[in-house]
């Protein structure tokens, strides 16, 4: 239960610098990934 509950997601609006959009979307070509899923990870090892 707690692990399928870890996978759910919620759709939120957040006002982010296009700065750190920019960098994200960087990152993102370097690595192969969309800048979304960069930022997502980014905020899941601050949380950590």
């Amino acid at each position: 239960m707690a692990r399928a509950k870890a996978k759910r997601t919620e759709a939120v609006s957040l006002r982010i610098p296009v700065s750190d959009i920019e960098a994200a979307k960087r990152i993102g070509a370097q690595t192969g990934l969309g800048y979304q899923t960069v930022l997502k990870e980014i905020i899941s090892r601050g949380l950590r």
